[in-house]
């Protein structure tokens, strides 16, 4: 074999490695799904909010954005709109 078709085959090998390589990193890294968190507040104390204020825009939140759905409590930014779910 001539030193010309080993360096040919070497090189083919190591182009194959580095193209393997950068799929699964493309692969790998690509961007999933995030799962929906449910933010949550402060518990509620004596029906008003207890120095709160928006973790999105840093608006002061107050007993009187608190509403009700489905059995839960939920205290929603008067400004951004972002919305929190008020533990018990």
């Amino acid at each position: 074999m001539s030193l010309f078709l080993i360096l040919f085959i070497v090189l083919g090998v190591v182009v194959l490695v580095a193209i393997g390589a950068l799929v699964v990193f493309v692969l790998g890294n690509r961007s999933r799904p995030a799962r929906p968190m449910e933010p949550t507040a402060p518990t509620v104390d004596g029906g008003g909010l207890e120095q709160f204020s928006c973790q999105k825009c840093g608006a002061a939140l107050e007993s009187s954005h608190i509403t009700t759905r489905t059995g839960e409590r939920w205290v929603a930014c008067p400004y951004c709109g972002a919305e929190y779910r008020l533990r018990r």
